[in-house]
């Protein structure tokens, strides 16, 4: 803007400056011509006495003047001449014969301008006096050294005060507290913008603190989601994505800006987002860093063209865990119940054809009642599984784990003395609020499992102690141990470490998982520590 002012300052100058010099130029010649005719006519008239009473040798006393001085009689031929180059034109002669006295003027050449003046003398004699002056051109150029000086002086303090009036224009408006626009007291012409711009300021200010709210809102919102969002431009460029988003794709900075090829370069995703952004919606299931996520991918369009699209990352590994161990489930209880259900059969039907001796009939008939027995021990674990699976409500009681304990190792007694291993229950009284049935359940599936994968001559120590806010048991085996690779699956249904083993010791191969599933009935934590060849310690902590 200074630069504009200081310009249009300079050229308006200027402008007026070139004019007034061509307006005084005119004027001036204008005036030099008034004075040189002024001049001819006084001298035409005083030649035109002097030939009255002196006669024509009066012309003599005049010649090498700078005028030039002529007679002509009636019949246009000249009497006397003081000489020069220029002659007078013959329609002027006839006017002058015809009015007593003419002027008039004429150029000689592009530098040079001639004045004439005629007079009668007498009714015979005709004078004409005539002098040239230079044209008005030639006498501008002959002023165009101080013209050029005026006008250097002129450009010079034109610029300064250009300069000077330019910033003393601009200045203040650069001054101006936008902030407070009807607290200035600059111009009286700025009123009115001024109080437009305050009313324009409350307003920005009102929409830009609804945008911040509504941004607020929004970042709290995504920032405490666990799903990822991630928020896409048309041209796939990230706009916005929430702290999840980051953890799911392994970032520490922010990505904004960035193309989302340069983030993710998975083929199903870019596959994704392509067919959302032509059909308006995708979706695609993938897992990362041993977790499972569903992808949902929707085109955002505003005004009938496409603004972008939203990227919805949901972590399903529960339900795909679910979903694989259901299946597996499915697949193990198909087999195990397949396996006792085949015995029986083949005994009955080996019974059935009478192939059986009747010797041997007894050994039969206990290979059903026991495989009978495995078929309905395998339902009624898993009944149970399904109860604990299903969080059905159970009767909660105060229930005292020490005697649980005891009445465990009285009912275990005869197999761990089958197995030769001894049991030893230490501990105080202890309570906690539970169901007493899955307390059972807990402390003899872990206690039978101590017996089974024990050596013979071993020993099995059941521990209860009480702390500040929870009630442990622990129970510790001398038996075979665990390899620490399989600890986080000893409690899967019908897991086995080692499957001929688990064969010859027998069990359904759920006791684990059921005691697993009744400790999260009981919000207990389980602790578990073995090593091969040194037995296992598992702990199941209980909440007061």
């Amino acid at each position: 803007m200074t630069e504009r002012i200081f310009r249009s300052v300079v050229t308006a100058v200027l402008i007026t400056l070139l004019c007034s010099l061509v307006i005084i130029a005119g004027v001036f010649n204008e005036y030099y011509t008034d004075m040189q005719s002024e001049r001819l006519r006084v001298e035409c008239r005083i030649a035109s006495v002097g030939i009255k009473n002196m006669g024509v040798d009066y012309l003599d006393g005049i010649r090498g003047e700078d005028f030039r001085v002529c007679l002509y009689d009636t019949a246009g031929y000249l009497i006397y001449d003081t000489g020069a180059e220029y002659g007078i034109d013959e329609r002027m002669l006839s006017d002058i014969w015809t009015e007593n006295s003419s002027e008039s003027s004429a150029y000689l050449s592009f530098t040079e301008k001639v004045f004439f003046y005629a007079q009668r003398v007498s009714e015979t004699q005709l004078l004409v006096v005539s002098a040239s002056q230079p044209t008005m051109p030639v006498m501008i150029m002959g002023m165009i050294q101080p013209l050029l000086f005026v006008l250097l002086i002129a450009a010079i303090l034109c610029t300064v005060f250009a300069n000077s009036i330019s910033k003393k224009i601009v200045d203040p408006l650069n001054e101006l507290d936008l902030d407070n626009p009807l607290e200035n007291e600059v111009y009286k012409e700025l009123k009115p913008l001024m109080r437009r711009i305050d009313s324009l300021s409350r307003q920005i200010d009102q929409q830009m603190s609804e945008l911040k709210r509504k941004n607020d809102e929004f970042t709290m919102i995504t920032s405490n989601m666990s799903e990822a969002i991630i928020l896409l431009n048309e041209r796939e460029v990230v706009v916005s994505m929430n702290p999840s988003g980051y953890r799911l794709f392994g970032l520490s900075e922010d990505c904004t800006g960035r193309m989302f090829i340069t983030i993710d370069r998975n083929r199903e995703i870019r596959e994704a987002v392509r067919i959302a952004f032509e059909t308006g919606h995708s979706d695609v299931f993938r897992e990362i860093n041993d977790r499972f996520y569903q992808f949902d991918i929707s085109r955002i369009s505003h005004d009938g063209k496409i603004a972008g699209a939203v990227i919805l990352a949901v972590d399903v590994t529960e339900q795909a865990l679910a979903q694989k161990a259901r299946r597996e489930f499915t697949a193990n209880v198909s087999h195990e119940l397949k396996s006792p259900l085949q015995s029986i059969m083949g005994s009955a039907e080996l019974i059935e054809k009478g192939i059986v001796k009747e010797e041997d009939m007894p050994r039969f008939i206990g290979h059903i009642r026991t495989e009978s027995a495995r078929l309905l021990s395998l339902i009624e674990d898993i009944m149970r599984l399904s109860q604990l699976d299903e969080q059905t409500d159970m009767q909660r009681e105060e229930v005292n784990i020490y005697e649980v304990a005891e009445e465990t190792v009285c009912l275990l007694e005869d197999v761990a003395s089958a197995r030769k291993v001894n049991l030893e229950l230490e501990g105080d009284e202890c309570v906690i609020p539970g169901v007493r049935r899955l307390v059972s359940e807990i402390i003899y599936n872990l206690c039978e499992n101590a017996i089974k994968y024990n050596v013979e001559g071993g020993k099995v120590f059941i521990g209860i102690t009480e702390g500040m806010d929870n009630v442990t048991l622990s129970v510790r085996d001398t038996g075979i141990g665990i390899d620490k690779k399989h600890h986080s699956r000893i409690f899967e249904r019908f897991y086995r470490v080692d499957k001929s083993h688990s064969k010859q010791t027998g069990g359904t191969g759920l006791g684990l998982s059921i005691v697993k599933h009744a400790a999260l009935y009981h919000n207990a934590k389980i602790n578990i520590d073995s090593e091969p060849g040194k037995g296992t310690v598992i702990e199941v902590v209980f909440p007061k």
